[in-house]
């Protein structure tokens, strides 16, 4: 968070009656007499806060929760490809068994569970290949930043 931003927040604290006028003042002090990052911190810091939000994006949204494509539990894609396997096997033997009458109580939960699966593989192509054009451009920041001045870190 820059310095604009952060005494938008203490003034907005303020106001919501969230800080008195000394509490005020107080980390106003401080926070105007930390030292100025440098311009390459800066940089380093907005492309940080840049992948956080992009991170929102990938997250798979559940009623439990959300979570990144990349940590999908094994135990949750195991359930959901038993159950798609079960459904077929209702398929076919409504198929086998009613002379090619299948129900749709068996299909659109086959097909439901498949799309689920489909979608979150995709979500965990597209978080991966975000991750490393973002590691890429920051080990490129970091790199630049070295040979310019240095060794810098």
């Amino acid at each position: 968070m820059d310095f604009i931003d952060e005494l938008e927040r203490l003034r907005q604290m303020r106001d919501a009656n969230g800080l008195t006028e000394a509490e005020y003042a107080d980390a106003k002090h401080a926070l105007l007499s930390r030292p100025v990052p440098s311009a390459e911190t800066q940089a380093l810091a907005k492309l940080d806060r840049e992948w956080l939000a992009e991170v929102e994006e990938y997250k798979i949204k559940t009623k439990s929760g959300s979570y990144l494509p990349d940590q999908i539990k094994w135990t949750q894609t195991a359930a959901l490809c038993g159950i798609i396997v079960f459904l077929m096997g209702l398929t076919i033997y409504a198929f086998v068994n009613k002379k090619g009458m299948i129900s749709i109580y068996t299909v659109i939960p086959m097909a439901a569970f498949t799309y689920q699966l489909y979608l979150n593989a995709e979500k965990k192509d597209a978080y991966q290949a975000g991750l490393a054009k973002y590691e890429a451009r920051r080990s490129a920041l970091v790199d630049e930043y070295a040979r310019r001045n240095g060794d810098w870190s």
